[in-house]
Parts: structure tokens; C-alpha cells; sequence
């Protein structure tokens, strides 16, 4: 995606059934890059979530809310029930310092 003249990569590491399973993101100024990846994923599983949490997020698509704000859809798995069926999630996406952003990090 292009946002305010940089373009944002998505990206899911680590295997789908696995805690591990996050999204990353790397941007540029120049379509064809050099991309400069982001330290962390954006989305992934906190080591502190609860039995109300997710785990696992990944496979994602950003998209322009009619509003005119971003979001980002992606599947994950129930806590504690990865290998069973993955859920689809939409949580809000913004931008803080270039970078995009998703609340806290966890699936909401």
C-alpha cells in the first residue's frame, strides 16, 4: 500500500500453526525499494494475553475504511486452540513515526 508518498510491504512469518505466526511490515520511498523492514511485527501474540486472546495472527490485507482510516483484516487462532479453525479478525490500523500501528500489538 501507498500512504502519505511511502509504500508498506505486509508480510506473515513464521508457520500458520504456530504461536509464532505474526505480521511484519517494511516500507520505501522508491516502489522497487530498498525496503527498510521494521524491528518487530506489528501484530503478533503477547506472551501475557488471556483465554479471551488470540494467537497466531497472520495472512493479512489492509484496506481504506469508508471513513477514509485504514484496517487490517488477517486470520488467527483462538488461544489455545491453534490447529482447529482460524478466525477472521479486523482491528484499526494508524500510523505513529512512518510506521503502521495495531493498538498494543495482540489481536483485539
Amino acid at each position: 500500500m501507498k500512504e502519505n508518498g511511502t509504500y508498506y510491504i505486509f508480510y506473515s512469518s513464521c508457520g500458520y500453526a504456530d504461536k509464532c505466526y505474526s505480521v511484519g511490515v517494511a516500507r520505501s520511498k522508491n516502489f522497487i525499494g530498498p525496503y527498510e523492514k521494521h524491528p518487530t511485527p506489528i501484530l503478533f501474540t503477547r506472551p501475557q494475553q488471556t483465554s479471551k486472546s488470540w494467537e497466531g495472527p497472520g495472512h493479512c490485507s489492509v484496506v481504506k475504511t469508508l471513513k477514509g482510516n485504514f484496517a487490517i483484516v488477517y486470520h488467527a487462532w483462538p488461544h489455545g486452540a491453534i490447529g482447529t479453525k482460524r478466525v477472521m479478525l479486523v482491528d484499526h490500523l494508524t500510523f505513529e513515526n512512518g510506521w503502521p500501528k495495531v493498538g498494543d500489538g495482540s489481536p483485539t
